[in-house]
């Protein structure tokens, strides 16, 4: 079973700097709020994955920049996230992060957790995320939140 965790900023700075991710198993999702904090991550990034001068090092990690605004995100973003996602499957270990590590981050690992049937507790009940950006993602891969909503009342785990 893959793993999927989702951090603040600085909790991903801080891992990426202590050397504590695997590129060989690990892959990132960085989701950033300004064109600064983009580029910070982004070379952190390529520090990290690209150290052995692997020209497919690129492919361990993808970086984004939209905020929690309804309409920051957007159909082509997540098509990157989902396009992602389905190149490296269970295969690898996902990190994501945005900002504080709560709804947009919560929401793709969310979305990840459901959309490969990871039935990774936390995440199945993990409330605090982002409603646009998961349904956004639901959508994409041929479901709705609505959808998603009714699945969990058939499965009793909501009233």
């Amino acid at each position: 079973m893959t793993n999927i965790n989702f951090y603040s900023r600085y909790q991903m700075k801080r891992m990426i700097e202590a050397g504590e991710l695997d590129p060989e198993r690990d892959v990132v999702i960085s989701i950033n709020d300004t064109p600064q904090e983009y580029k910070e991550m982004f070379e952190l990034l390529t520090t990290l994955y690209d150290a052995d001068n692997k020209p497919e090092a690129w492919q361990n990690y993808t970086c984004l920049m939209f905020n929690d605004d309804e309409g920051d995100f957007s159909e082509l973003q997540a098509r990157v996230i989902k396009t992602f996602v389905d190149n490296h499957g269970v295969k690898k270990n996902y990190h994501i992060h945005c900002f504080a590590g709560v709804s947009r981050s919560g929401a793709v690992a969310k979305w990840i957790n459901e959309y490969y049937d990871q039935c990774i507790m936390y995440l199945d009940d993990y409330m605090g995320y982002n409603r646009h950006v998961f349904n956004e993602l639901h959508k994409l891969s041929g479901t709705s939140l609505l959808a998603y909503y009714e699945q969990l009342e058939k499965q009793g785990r909501m009233m």
